[in-house]
């Protein structure tokens, strides 16, 4: 099945490099604030300044990828997220830390960005989905060991020695790539339109920032509301520019595709809640079922061992079902866990939330699927431009769904609970699962009403 088998390794490693930083962000924010105690408005720029540089700097660099070629890009991002990576075990300033997450983000995102476009490579075009899989899992099983790991070093005052794996790996990485023929060494495009890239850059920063402007408790929202307003004049400079050019970013035609749009708009529903879910779980977990960090590590590791099989079997799913059945699977399996979310807190238990968790975690093979499917419409000349996108939507709609759940959160508390709470296991519950009932219902529908289109 694989092509390349050393080559597919190597990218492996890089991508398991990155997602262990990734996956822990939310319990490396509170350990930042034990070392620097700076107030949650100053602290959130931890994540906040990654998560920017992330949205803004993907689809640029997937584009210059496709322009310089991409293994030597991906090669240039694991050695940045190495070296910044590796300031992170003993910075000692606030200020410095922003910069070392800044320039953390930009090599990750070279290697997220392109690992899709690269992976697809190693695989070949008819196992698309099987390499769409194992990237997925390369991300669950980090799931399986960070919070233990992390909460283990935390416990002796140590923790910043687990940033030395990434490190590590990432330097493998990349000295593996250096030697390996990938096929992916071919320069396809001879240059990029800079005026689109500007457009887009726009459209990107517009709408990141306002995001980021949400969550900044000192900014006032008025800023967020004018980038937000700005967003579409700029999408329509970037539409008028596309029609005009030669080589566009996006293939003509793709954006009236039925599966492109059914695949655009499922990605859009599970990044958000994803990202809902990471800001929201950890006051479930700690204050909802009262667990310490230690027990909170094993959840996560009960929800990775069902991850990481998950996600291949996901990508075999696409690759011999199609679409449409990972779509239903996706959709059905989301809705079961949103009706079991309506009644979690009258069965507040571990068994019953990890009976929930096998029903919440079928969309990833929609997820899977939709990556898989989006890949499929960028021929090999803008593979690098068409695996960055696809990243660029997972980052930009996790970030979207911390602020929309966490806005919808902080209101209904303020409603229905009072203008003190700061945490409601029955709201959190009835959030969660009224939004997975009606986002993946919608989904089930527009599936329903397209069956022909997507066999």
């Amino acid at each position: 099945m694989i092509k390349n088998k050393l080559g597919a390794l190597s990218i492996s490693l890089g991508i398991f490099a990155v997602v262990t930083t990734i996956n822990s962000q939310t319990i490396q924010l509170t350990l930042w604030d034990r070392d620097f105690e700076k107030p949650i408005a100053i602290l959130q720029w931890v994540n906040l300044s990654y998560l920017l540089m992330a949205a803004v700097s993907t689809l640029l660099i997937g584009r210059f990828a496709d322009l310089i070629g991409r293994k030597r890009m991906f090669i240039y991002g694991l050695l940045i997220y190495g070296l910044s990576t590796s300031l992170l075990v003993a910075v000692n300033s606030f200020e410095l830390l922003l910069v070392a997450r800044g320039l953390q983000a930009l090599g990750a995102q070279c290697v997220m960005g392109l690992s899709v476009g690269l992976m697809t490579t190693m695989f070949g075009d008819e196992n698309r989905g099987s390499a769409v899989g194992l990237i997925a899992s390369i991300g669950s099983v980090s799931v399986l060991f960070i919070p233990l790991t992390i909460g283990y070093l935390a416990e002796y005052n140590n923790w910043r020695l687990f940033f030395i794996l990434p490190v590590a790996m990432s330097f493998i990485s990349a000295y593996i790539l250096l030697r390996v023929n990938l096929g992916t060494e071919t320069v396809t495009i001879d240059k990029v339109d800079v005026k689109s890239l500007v457009f887009i850059t726009l459209i990107l920063s517009s709408f990141s920032s306002a995001l980021t402007f949400f969550r900044v408790e000192n900014i006032t929202n008025t800023i967020s509301f004018l980038l937000l307003f700005l967003c579409p004049y700029f999408i329509w400079l970037f539409y008028k520019r596309q029609k005009s050019v030669a080589n566009p970013i996006f293939p003509r035609g793709v954006f009236s595709d039925k599966r492109f749009q059914i695949s655009l708009f499922t990605i859009v529903i599970y990044f958000i809640s994803i990202g809902g879910w990471s800001i929201l779980s950890p006051y479930f977990f700690t204050q909802g079922l009262g667990l310490n960090s230690f027990e909170y590590g094993l959840i996560g590791t009960g929800f990775g061992l069902i991850l990481v099989p998950m996600a291949i079997v996901a990508g075999r799913i696409y690759d011999k079902k199609g679409l449409r059945t990972s779509l239903y699977i996706g959709a059905y399996g989301n809705i079961i866990a949103g009706i079991i979310w309506l009644t979690t807190p009258y069965f507040l238990n571990i068994p019953y939330i990890l009976l929930n968790g096998i029903f919440g975690i079928a969309p990833v093979v929609s997820s899977v699927a939709t990556d898989a499917e989006i890949m499929s419409k960028f021929n090999l000349e803008n593979r690098g431009t068409g695996s960055a996108m696809i990243e660029t939507l997972h980052v930009i709609f996790a970030f979207a769904g911390t602020v929309l759940y966490s806005t919808i959160y902080d209101f209904s508390l303020e409603i229905f609970v009072g203008g003190e709470a700061t945490y409601s296991t029955e709201m959190f519950c009835f959030i969660t699962g009224i939004l997975a009932i009606i986002n993946w219902g919608i989904l089930a529908i527009l599936v329903k009403k397209n069956e022909s289109q997507l066999q």
